[in-house]
């Protein structure tokens, strides 16, 4: 499992680090008409990136957790949590926006609303993915 936890690693400090350069770098090139040409391609890695989160996230989770209900809490345990369900909320979100955007006939929110949330999922879904990618790294190393 060591190679495709290194593989795994690498492609989310990949993906989280595509993410958040293009978003900052795209107002330099992108004029803000129409949806930049780009996104469709890293939307295919962010789900990527989302699915390997939650699975790596709960298997975290479920290393964490001792099953006694009088266990303390530990630092592993809230860190695992934070990780898991902070890439099971984003993967909502992303989704969810995401098949909007597949489907253009769906007019249930405002556009406004959907750059909103694609704000958050561009900030937060790096952020995550990069600390995963190098805790498994650091886990395969020691």
């Amino acid at each position: 499992m060591s190679v495709l936890e290194r593989i795994s690693a690498i492609l989310l400090i990949i993906i989280g680090i595509v993410i958040v350069t293009h978003k900052i770098v795209e107002p330099l090139y992108h004029d803000g008409t129409g949806t930049s040409p780009l996104w469709a391609q890293i939307d295919m890695a962010m789900a990527l990136a989302v699915v390997l989160g939650v699975y790596h996230g709960y298997r975290r989770l479920r290393a964490a957790d001792s099953g006694q209900p009088d266990a303390p809490l530990t630092r592993e345990y809230l860190a695992s949590n934070v990780q898991f369900y902070g890439f099971l909320m984003i993967g909502v979100w992303f989704f969810w926006n995401w098949f909007n955007v597949l489907n253009p006939e769906f007019k249930a929110i405002e556009r406004a609303t959907q750059q909103v949330f694609w704000a958050i999922i561009d900030t937060v879904l790096p952020l995550l993915s990069i600390l995963l990618g190098i805790r498994l790294l650091r886990g395969i190393e020691s």
